[in-house]
This record gives C-alpha cells, sequence and structure tokens, in this order.
C-alpha cells in the first residue's frame, strides 16, 4: 500500500500511516469489534485483555463487596414481598 501511496503522490497523509497507527495503538480492534456486533466478546479476549488488570485493589474490593452485598438486600426484599 504504501509503495502505490508513494507512486501516486499527495498531500494529505496516507492512509497506511493511519492504518499502521491505528494497528499500533489497538484502535483497529474496536473497529473490528464495532463493524460485527457479534465479534465483540471474541475480539476483546483475544486482542484487547490485559492479563492481570482485573486485580482490584482493596478499596475497590471493599466497594464492590458492599455493593453485591446490598443487591442481594434488595434481592430477598423483593423475593420477600412477591
Amino acid at each position: 500500500m504504501e509503495k502505490k501511496e508513494k507512486e501516486n503522490g499527495g498531500s494529505v497523509a496516507p492512509l497506511s500511516a493511519r492504518m499502521r497507527d491505528l494497528r499500533a495503538s489497538n484502535k483497529f480492534w474496536f473497529s473490528v469489534a464495532m463493524s460485527d456486533s457479534w465479534s465483540i466478546d471474541a475480539v476483546y479476549w483475544a486482542a484487547l485483555d490485559e492479563p492481570g488488570a482485573e486485580v482490584l485493589d482493596n478499596v475497590l474490593k471493599g466497594e464492590m463487596e458492599a455493593f453485591v452485598e446490598m443487591k442481594m438486600e434488595q434481592l430477598d426484599a423483593y423475593n420477600a414481598e412477591y
């Protein structure tokens, strides 16, 4: 692609450079996922997931546990009422 762009000339930033930037920054994968909604999960796990990123610090873990506890209490209240 770069070879053809050089042959054609032009004053606009070449598409190949923009494509390379998208690929290097992983933004490319967002476009792939959005173009086919059925592939979002597969694209995420194959290209975007960063192992270890799921580790929560103690503050977030405490907030999450409190939220889950609140939701379980709401579920119990709902089940008791109906």
